[in-house]
């Protein structure tokens, strides 16, 4: 009989031990499920701070930038009112060199003071989301040629070379924000003029194909409707940008300093440009070998204004034949 009780006593043993296991397993998985739900709340209420952290310094910063829109424009009215009164004063033919000398520093440190002030009122409107683009219709061929005019002077003063290529005919009428166009390859030419101390800047002009390639000027897209996506290129030959240094430079205050140039521009050139560009939603890429030079290329979107009693379209041979500093294509404000 005790041999027959010891199997059973044993078995049971072990349903005890098994169930004392389950047990223990069950209460684990009870602290389990409390502690991932305490873990869930407390992950919710950190991310939830997180957004209220986060919608608060989006809300400073948004009234950080207001305040410098509406600082920078306060300062630029008696700004601009010293700089006329510079110009007027500086034609007085009772001044002796020296104080025309003396007006024109405090001009120049003026204008300097001025274009800063106008950065920063761009800048704060595009953080604050208060700047808008006002797209209308303008003459392109004579935007094109005036740039052309404009930085070919600019060279010459540093005796370097200014190409302008068109890789595309371009339509007489084109819908945009003008203004801001001209920002863009303003910064962008000034650049490279500023820093090229020899050889050549060049300016390429070109509508894409739908395989985003220049579209040339013998394609049958010349001249449909379609003629959407331009591209426009800034190559100097001047210093270059070392590799790791490419992302800074749009970067606020940011410059690739030189011992000429160091001195000059606001550092927010390029930060404006990269902003405007994709405000428009184009894209800006820069490539650039050090000692050799750099390119920057810009694409978006520049609508051709299909209006059939304009039929001029300018061709990159129109373009070289035609006289610099004087376009025959008076552009439209």
């Amino acid at each position: 009989m005790e041999d027959e009780k010891r199997p059973q006593e044993s078995l049971a043993l072990e349903v005890r031990q098994l169930r004392e296991q389950v047990r223990q397993l069950r209460q684990e998985k009870n602290d389990l499920e409390i502690l991932l739900e305490n873990t869930i709340e407390h992950s919710d209420f950190i991310e939830n701070e997180l957004l209220k952290a986060k919608e608060a310094a989006e809300l400073a910063n948004r009234a950080k930038s207001e305040f410098l829109a509406n600082m920078s424009h306060e300062l630029r009215t008696p700004l601009s009112g010293i700089l006329g009164y510079a110009e007027l004063l500086v034609e007085d033919e009772n001044l002796t060199e020296d104080q025309k000398s003396d007006l024109n520093k405090i001009h120049e440190c003026g204008q300097h003071l001025l274009n800063l002030i106008s950065d920063i009122l761009d800048l704060a409107k595009i953080e604050a989301r208060r700047l808008e683009l006002e797209t209308a219709t303008f003459n392109f061929p004579a935007f094109v040629q005036n740039l052309g005019d404009l930085f070919s002077m600019r060279s010459d003063r540093k005796n370097i070379h200014f190409n302008c290529n068109l890789y595309s005919s371009l339509p007489l009428r084109v819908r945009g924000d003008r203004k801001r166009v001209r920002q863009i390859l303003l910064n962008l030419l000034s650049n490279a003029v500023k820093f090229t101390e020899s050889g050549t800047v060049t300016l390429n002009v070109g509508y894409l194909n739908q395989l985003g390639e220049w579209e040339g000027e013998n394609e049958e897209t010349s001249h449909l409707a379609e003629r959407q996506r331009i591209r426009f290129e800034v190559i100097d030959t001047g210093m270059g940008i070392p590799e790791e240094k490419i992302e800074e430079i749009f970067l606020p205050f940011r410059q690739i300093k030189n011992q000429k140039s160091s001195e000059e521009g606001t550092g927010l050139g390029l930060t404006i440009t990269k902003k405007l560009v994709e405000l428009m939603n184009g894209e800006i890429v820069v490539t650039s070998q050090l000692g050799r030079g750099t390119m920057f290329s810009v694409e978006f979107c520049l609508p051709e204004v299909i209006d059939y009693q304009d039929s001029y379209e300018l061709t990159s041979e129109a373009f070289k034949s035609a006289k610099m500093f004087s376009s025959p294509y008076p552009e439209e404000s």
